[in-house]
């Protein structure tokens, strides 16, 4: 019976060990939702890449810390295809600064190479002074390479430089998931599929992010998101400049074909064919959107909102000096089939443009400068400026809300819990 016992001993003994030593391998804690592995330094946070066997687990920054030990390939990419990132990692509101990568032609490459889960999340994260390199590599981010699903929240890369081949974005590589409020800066350079925030969007959600980046690059180049498919982007804005060379150049999105609604963009869109102020082509829906800043077209198809356009427009506006060769419209520079809704350009802007370069279009109307800080311009003609819409009477065009009049607790929905905030206000007066 003692010798039964002895042994039950040495087994606990051993579990509590290897407990033990788990934790010590990082910061403390156990992994779980309620007790996550806690990461105060760059050494705990490469061992996450180096053990695979923890990417289903939950982490937690506990301090800011600087990855600059670890230059070239020496990090330990967080995940692959092979072996997914399906846990949890939360920043805590703490910053990784200097993550540098530097690879000839590895392909999801990242801090988190790829997170493919539902249940996956990333949150609460700043990168600042990244610098990755993915040479002739496909599907590279700052922050993830590849999300085929799971949430990216509250994260922001600062002052990044990348550059890579294919799928190339500042923040995210691919993105099919979802990428709710966040924020990048920097600047970013491929060959096809680049954006300011994420290089391609398929099937994937943006919603309340915003680019300030300078972005170069060959073949569907975009301030946001160098090319959208089958996913939606929603309350996001690009504030940067846009190079392209080649096809379909936008402040926003290079092409798409999805749903875009309620985002902006202002600053310098330079492309070669297909350039536009918020897109370079279009074959989606978009509406509730505008631009502003300028667009040189150098060969064909310039607009202040859409190079090219073969989708369904809506409520949207340009006020964007445009300029360049072929056709060149101040919303529009080529329709090809597409459906236009309550649209409207600045002509004061651009004196010596038609709406539309190709064709004329009733609900695509021209409006002075004066006319265009008018509320009653764009009322008379059924937008929303009570949930969607607002504008500073003469003195500014207009602009989005942040949140809608009804949208009490500010989280982006209207729904019964605003109800009851207002309900409780009532009866207080």
């Amino acid at each position: 019976m003692a010798v039964g016992l002895g042994k039950w001993i040495v087994v606990f003994s051993m579990l509590i060990f290897c407990a033990s030593a788990q934790s010590a391998t990082y910061g403390g804690g156990s992994g779980t939702t309620e007790d996550p592995y806690q990461i105060w330094t760059a050494e705990q946070m490469n061992t996450i890449g180096v053990n695979s066997t923890d990417w289903s687990k939950h982490f937690k920054l506990m301090a800011n810390i600087d990855m600059s030990v670890y230059p070239g390939t020496l990090y330990k990419v967080i995940g692959n295809l092979n072996t997914n990132f399906t846990g949890i990692f939360d920043g805590n509101g703490h910053t990784i600064s200097n993550f540098t990568y530097q690879s000839v032609n590895n392909n999801s490459i990242g801090l988190f190479g790829c997170v493919y889960d539902v249940n996956a999340i990333i949150k609460d994260l700043d990168l600042i002074n990244s610098n990755v390199n993915g040479g002739t590599g496909d599907r590279i981010g700052s922050l993830v390479g590849f999300l085929g699903s799971g949430i990216i929240r509250g994260c922001s890369v600062k002052n990044g430089t990348l550059s890579g081949d294919d799928n190339i974005g500042i923040l995210v590589g691919w993105n099919s998931g979802l990428i709710e409020s966040c924020y990048t800066s920097g600047t970013v350079s491929g060959d096809e599929r680049v954006g300011g925030l994420v290089g391609q969007n398929w099937d994937g959600r943006i919603l309340n992010s915003h680019a300030r980046t300078f972005v170069s690059g060959h073949s569907y180049i975009a301030g946001l998101v160098g090319h959208s498919h089958s996913g939606m982007i929603e309350r996001s804005s690009a504030i940067g400049d846009v190079a392209g060379t080649d096809y379909a150049t936008g402040g926003l999105v290079g092409e798409n074909w999805s749903v875009i609604r309620s985002c902006f963009t202002t600053g310098t869109t330079v492309g070669y064919y297909a350039t536009g102020g918020l897109m370079g082509s279009d074959f989606g829906t978009v509406s509730n959107c505008y631009a502003g800043g300028t667009v040189q077209g150098t060969f064909n198809d310039a607009g202040g909102l859409l190079g090219k356009s073969s989708g369904l427009v809506s409520n949207c506006y340009a006020t964007t000096k445009v300029s360049g060769n072929g056709t060149v419209g101040g919303l529009v520079g080529e329709n090809a089939f597409a459906s236009y809704s309550k649209c409207f350009w600045d002509k004061t802007v651009n004196p010596d443009l038609n709406g539309i370069e190709n064709t004329t279009d009733p609900n695509v109307v021209g409006k002075t400068t004066i006319e265009m800080l008018t509320e009653s311009t764009f009322t008379d003609a059924g937008w929303d400026f009570i949930e969607i819409w607002d504008i500073g009477e003469s003195q500014t065009y207009p602009y989005l809300r942040v949140y809608s009049a009804g949208d009490l607790n500010h989280d982006h929905s209207t729904n019964f819990v605003d109800f009851v905030i207002f309900t409780d206000h009532w009866l207080e007066n």
